[in-house]
């Protein structure tokens, strides 16, 4: 029974005998809805966010978009596996775009963690 205990408890955590051990989880992922875009235009450079200092600090430059956000769970476990997000300004000549957007990035299953995580997407 002494012997026995030990090795129930090591068995049952997983710890038992434990040479390399590696884990896999698909992250919930949640959009936070927090937005920064500063594009180039052949007019200026233009900004936009949904954080209202921000766009009380660029009002010069400021132009409003019209925002479409899609989640989509395609295997229906709960977790979002696309989004789609569509920001479209009135008719302008893009030469470069900045994007920052937020996102919740979490874990549950074995290590339970909780992040704010951001999205940084340049193109020129």
């Amino acid at each position: 029974v002494i012997l026995l205990i030990p090795a129930v408890v090591a068995f049952y955590t997983r710890n038992f005998w434990v040479n390399e051990l590696s884990y896999s989880e698909q992250p919930d992922v949640a959009f936070k809805y927090k937005m920064l875009a500063l594009m180039g235009t052949d007019d200026g450079t233009k900004a936009w966010s949904t954080y209202s200092y921000f766009n009380t600090l660029s009002q010069d430059i400021l132009s409003v978009p019209s925002v479409s956000v899609l989640e989509t769970d395609s295997n229906y476990d709960g977790k979002t596996d696309i989004l789609n997000l569509t920001l479209s300004w009135p008719a302008t000549t893009v030469q470069s775009v900045q994007f920052l957007a937020v996102f919740q990035y979490s874990l549950s299953d074995v290590c339970e963690l909780v992040m704010d995580t951001p999205l940084f997407i340049q193109k020129t």
